[in-house]
């Protein structure tokens, strides 16, 4: 819907142009002088330019201010993995008791958990590659953390509404499981 309304000054015809498909709060009304070049006086380009230059500068600002807190927060989080004390994964996870009846077999385990401790010389390649594959297929292409992949994870759980999927990698699930417990 447009509006206009016409109305003459001395050697001038203005119009009066209002914008109807816009909201009531950012409704704007802009002054055309007809006998100028383009039809906008140099007064009005000045204006205009001036509110354009404005909203550059206010999103470059946001846009700088962004840049700067996630450099910031990936700065943060290199720095903690950094300074974490590791010597805790040359320690073999606790074994379980081992409970043998009258012949020597064994009877029962007590653990804990329920890991078993296995040489990886024992585990098929194949075993191995389809963990790899299914659990992180970026595993080669990043140094412990995906940062692609949490962004994935997080954009797909936002779009479900809930947890549809992870964005940890293995060595991130074994820190999990060496550093810290199940309790709450």
């Amino acid at each position: 819907m447009e509006c206009w309304r016409k109305w003459t000054q001395p050697g001038r015809l203005r119009h009066f142009f209002m914008m109807g498909n816009v909201r009531k709060k950012e409704r704007r009304f802009e002054l055309y002088n007809v006998d100028r070049v383009g039809g906008i006086s140099l007064e009005q380009q000045s204006r205009w330019q001036a509110r354009k230059n404005k909203r550059k500068r206010h999103w470059l600002l946001n846009g700088a201010v962004f840049a700067v807190f996630i450099v910031g927060v990936y700065l943060a989080m290199q720095w903690y993995i950094a300074t974490r004390d590791i010597s805790a994964l040359q320690n073999p996870l606790p074994a379980p008791t081992v409970i043998y009846d009258q012949n020597g077999r064994v009877a029962s385990k007590i653990s804990s958990s329920k890991m078993e401790w296995v040489p990886i010389e024992r585990i098929p390649n194949h075993f191995l590659e389809a963990v790899v594959a299914t659990e992180d297929r970026r595993f080669y292409q990043h140094h412990g953390i995906d940062y692609y992949g949490i962004l994935r994870a997080l954009v797909r759980n936002m779009k479900a509404g809930e947890w549809a999927e992870g964005g940890s990698t293995i060595t991130q699930q074994l820190a999990k499981n060496v550093f810290l417990t199940n309790e709450l």
